[in-house]
């Protein structure tokens, strides 16, 4: 038998003590009874029974687990490029006053821990494409590229979705026999376009592409930081109008249809994007054998509450009164208490 919280048996060094307690407290009892020609008789079933139900408590809290089968570990076939935008415009901030790349970059993160057993890469974009991670089974590697996406570290800005999905299907090109999947997460620019026969050479392919829209229609503000950090101003075109930047929808929508994928707003619950990527992807066997192991705590929890009810019930001792014969009554009536004549 093996334990989840092998730990928690250490705690169960106090159960000697607790009967240390009881004995000596029994003891003491039985001499103040005594006084009053009394005795404490030990029966102790109670004092087991709570002693049996603490015993059985810390066995439950242990999480016992016993070893149910061996099965051979599998994967699912399915290869998915999670694409981030991290142009300017994702440094605006709309309503929840968060950035649009960092609600992304929170999106992403959410979506690998529900997909950990795919295999994941990652594309940051703004003009031009750059390749963070390949694919990965390493979801904890893909993580910490994720956090480190930062709109600053590209010099040409602007954004190019057509680049970006470009380099996200030749990262997939290679997948056979794999579901094959496009996460891009990004405010659509404006008005950047996509060309229709790339996106059908992308379905020809069997990859579909999952939009994710970030920001808001009504659209908001371009901040520009310095490279110390602080705030300057926001940008402006070259007439001096502040620049807007809106979610361009309908070329998300455009986008996700072509490919038979699926386009999602900021806020949607992301367990069902990735219900939608492991619905009908098979199973990779990997050949590795591992045991499963089913968690049992709730039989000794339940023993556990019989014996702590029963100790409630049963009691710790049982109070008896002396029997003195004739002679050692006269003896204690006159002021002379000993054990003379005790049965």
């Amino acid at each position: 038998m093996r334990f989840g919280n092998l730990y928690i048996l250490f705690f169960l060094i106090v159960i000697p003590f607790l009967r240390i307690v009881y004995m000596r407290g029994c003891r003491h009892k039985e001499r103040t009874m005594s006084l009053f020609g009394m005795k404490c008789v030990d029966k102790g079933y109670g004092n087991i029974c709570f002693l049996t139900g603490i015993f059985l408590l810390i066995i439950s809290m242990a999480s016992p687990l016993i070893g149910k089968e061996d099965v051979t570990w599998g994967r699912k076939k399915l290869d998915v490029i999670i694409i981030i935008d991290a142009s300017l415009s994702m440094t605006a901030k709309d309503a929840d006053n968060i950035s649009r790349l960092e609600t992304a970059k929170g999106i992403s993160d959410r979506l690998i821990q529900q997909i950990g057993d795919a295999r994941i890469g990652l594309i940051a974009f703004a003009a031009k494409p750059i390749v963070l991670s390949p694919l990965t089974t390493d979801a904890f590697l893909v993580k910490t590229f994720i956090d480190r996406v930062d709109a600053g570290v590209f010099w040409n800005q602007g954004t190019s979705l057509e680049s970006a999905l470009d380099e996200g299907s030749k990262m997939l090109k290679d997948s056979k026999d794999r579901k094959k999947a496009l996460i891009i997460l990004t405010d659509g620019g404006d008005p950047d376009t996509v060309s229709h026969e790339l996106l059908v050479d992308i379905a020809r392919q069997g990859i579909k592409i999952y939009t994710i829209g970030i920001g808001s229609e009504k659209g908001s503000q371009i901040p520009l930081i310095s490279k110390d950090g602080v705030f300057t101003g926001y940008k402006k075109d070259k007439y001096g109008e502040t620049v807007i930047a809106r979610l361009n929808e309908r070329l998300l929508v455009a986008i996700a249809e072509t490919t038979s994928g699926r386009y999602y707003r900021e806020g949607f619950s992301v367990g069902s994007l990735s219900i939608e990527l492991l619905s009908d992807a098979e199973i990779e066997r990997t050949g590795e054998k591992v045991t499963v192991y089913r968690n049992v705590f709730q039989y000794p929890l339940g023993m556990a509450i019989i014996f702590l009810v029963l100790g409630k019930l049963l009691p710790f001792a049982k109070v008896q009164r002396v029997k003195y014969h004739r002679t050692a009554y006269y003896l204690k009536s006159g002021g002379v208490y000993g054990t003379y004549g005790r049965k």
